[in-house]
């Protein structure tokens, strides 16, 4: 079995929290012995695990969806948390929200 570890901007969160799932998430796949890949343009596997709620991730989760792929969306923030976190929180608040909630 092949899965699909999707983390948009991978680069860009290897510091956070999220940046900490994907290497541990990898880490527990390989230990597992299960074949995965990073790269959604990849043929091959038979499941989704997306772990970011961005543009692209929506793109990669449409195509997995019109494939019949399984997901596995993981959000990593819920509404709570983000609310108040940072100054101008209310600006993004309803983008947060729509992609929350897709």
């Amino acid at each position: 079995m092949k899965t699909l570890l999707y983390f948009e901007d991978a680069n860009g969160i290897k510091a956070s929290g999220i940046g900490r799932a994907m290497s541990h998430q990898m880490r527990a796949l390989k230990s597992a012995g299960i074949d995965f890949t990073r790269n959604p343009k990849e043929k091959g596997y038979v499941l989704a695990h997306i772990n970011t709620l961005w543009a692209k991730s929506h793109g990669v989760l449409r195509k997995c969806h019109k494939q019949g792929i399984p997901v596995i969306v993981h959000g990593h923030s819920t509404y709570e948390d983000f609310r108040k976190s940072f100054r101008c929180w209310k600006l993004i608040e309803p983008i947060f929200d729509h992609q929350i909630k897709y």
